[in-house]
């Protein structure tokens, strides 16, 4: 059997950073594939640690999909990786809270991945507000969303004039996109 103290430390005798990350992956996937997941999540650890936000997503992913989901863990990992910019661990983060019934907590993720250039944020966080029927702070993200081309939130928003019958402006967007 490999020793894995023995590879560990052949990673972290690499002078480079993004190898040593690099590295780290290589052998978790490695260890994966040989059916030995202690060691593969042993690896991905290491890597997290070292810096990749990529893996901390990764991580987060992994929790989510075990049977018994570990929400606190998986928020965690996503929390960092969100941190050092990665856009859809923000997401994930924001549908963990969401299972978590943090919604606030939620909402204000979805707002700083808005602040962040994420189109998407600001039509979630308008179907958010129409299903609690705060219609106009609905509005209000949809159009976020559309003012920067977003045509998705435009569908969005002349979708839901529709379902309040308010046929006028549902027009008034469909002739706009």
């Amino acid at each position: 059997p490999l020793n894995q103290m023995t590879i560990s430390m052949s990673v972290l005798t690499l002078k480079d950073q993004t190898q040593r990350i690099n590295k780290a992956l290589e052998l978790a996937n490695a260890f994966q594939n040989l059916g030995d997941n202690k060691a593969a999540d042993n690896f991905s650890l290491q890597a997290i640690c070292l810096g990749s936000h990529h893996e901390m997503k990764t991580m987060g992913d992994l929790l989510m999909m075990r049977t018994i989901k570990n929400y606190e863990q998986a928020e965690y990992w996503y929390k960092r990786a969100f941190q050092q910019g990665n856009l859809q661990a923000g997401h994930e983060l924001v549908s963990t809270l969401i299972r978590e019934l943090k919604n606030i907590e939620a909402n204000q993720y979805l707002e700083s991945l808005f602040c962040m250039g994420d189109n998407e944020a600001a039509v979630r966080l308008a179907n958010y507000y129409q299903q609690i029927s705060k219609y106009e702070i609905a509005e209000i993200w949809f159009r976020k969303a559309l003012k920067r081309g977003y045509r998705k939130a435009g569908y969005e928003l002349a979708l839901m004039y529709e379902n309040k019958n308010e046929m006028t402006n549902a027009i008034e967007i469909y002739e706009y996109l």
